[in-house]
């Protein structure tokens, strides 16, 4: 007999599996070979982001 924990690790696995199998090769397409290219995707994002808050950030102390 399942318990309500016992299902939702059954749950949370078969999403898991669900999702891993999505994503696959999608590193590959978005050319990620290694961990370097990881972190230099990482830290290409969190400037844009970076940029992005500045800018939203001046424009309303401006109006």
């Amino acid at each position: 007999m399942n318990t309500n924990e016992d299902q939702a690790y059954i749950a949370a696995r078969a999403a898991l599996e669900k999702i891993q199998k999505a994503m696959e090769g999608e590193a590959e397409r978005a050319g990620l070979y290694t961990e370097d290219d990881v972190v230099a995707l990482v830290k290409e994002v969190r400037a844009e982001l970076a940029a992005e808050r500045l800018h939203n950030t001046k424009g309303a102390t401006l109006s």
